[in-house]
């Protein structure tokens, strides 16, 4: 196979990634590797598709293939970081996305990446300083204002993510990133109604898609605790009540079990004192007794 044909059926696997088509794209990029052409982009451009088909491991091993063939290349830096983080190998990603950075001269679409995955993964501040230089070196990006948004989000910055994810959906009001954070500062808001609004916006994309479907999950747990909750202070209200009148019913067997005894002294008192004094002492006896079982 000439040099040709090896780029022309390159071309054919990246037109069927772009298509959608990842097993075609594997397919045309085995009979290139059979014929013993392999090629850094090549290894790259299967990392990617199987990323899309959730088989993480083989893209790190296709993308750290692409690393040894290329290992000053910031883009097969970049897809070993996105393969590592799918994996949820998180260090693994972390010293990738850091490689990727530094290969590319710290260009904006690598500081994006790097900010993105520590913002998610590892800690707000060093995405908030990521961020922050991205937008320096791309101020009309609006991934990058985007990621910076994400950053001040969770850093409970809020205010100052709003503003950031105004800049950014005034540069592109369908960046799935910024709707995302647009979402996620709405739902900290309490906003449910408008968060559900930019959820069904997100719906028209694979990645939206599943964004938009975490939000669903996340209403459906709050209204399965709320109604629990209710049920549990119906049931409470409940159990106080019956603890109300169960009070009530022993303090008024305690004042029967004080007076009957008392009536039925006086009732033996014509009979004269020993009766009557045997009859309260046997009356007291049964009334202590019946006063205990009360209790």
């Amino acid at each position: 196979m000439v040099s040709e044909e090896v780029r022309q059926k390159a071309a054919s696997a990246l037109h069927a990634l772009e298509e959608g088509n990842c097993v075609r794209a594997l397919a045309i990029t085995d009979q290139i590797l059979a014929a013993g052409g392999d090629e850094a982009s090549l290894r790259c451009l299967r990392a990617n598709a199987l990323l899309r088909m959730d088989r993480a491991r083989e893209a790190l091993e296709e993308a750290q293939v692409a690393v040894r063939l290329e290992p000053e290349n910031a883009t097969c830096h970049l897809a070993v970081g996105w393969a590592a983080w799918e994996a949820e190998r998180w260090g693994v990603a972390q010293q990738a996305l850091e490689s990727a950075v530094r290969w590319s001269d710290r260009a904006a679409w690598a500081l994006i990446e790097y900010a993105r995955f520590m913002a998610c993964c590892r800690g707000p501040r060093p995405a908030w300083k990521a961020a922050r230089q991205a937008v320096e070196a791309d101020p009309d990006s609006a991934v990058a204002w985007a990621t910076l948004a994400l950053a001040q989000y969770r850093m409970h910055r809020h205010q100052e993510a709003e503003q950031s994810i105004s800049r950014a959906l005034k540069i592109d009001p369908n960046d799935l990133l910024a709707q995302s954070v647009t979402m996620a500062l709405l739902e900290a808001k309490g906003e449910t109604s408008k968060a559900a609004a930019v959820a069904q916006l997100m719906r028209d994309v694979p990645e939206g898609k599943r964004l938009a479907e975490s939000f669903d999950m996340r209403q459906r747990e709050r209204a399965a605790v709320a109604r629990l909750y209710e049920r549990d202070e119906s049931s409470m209200s409940g159990l106080l009540g019956e603890g109300r009148t169960s009070r009530r019913r022993r303090r008024a067997m305690r004042i029967c079990l004080v007076l009957v005894p008392l009536l039925m002294a006086g009732s033996a008192a014509p009979a004269g004192p020993p009766i009557a004094l045997l009859a309260l002492l046997c009356f007291g006896v049964v009334s202590w007794r019946l006063w205990r079982y009360v209790d």
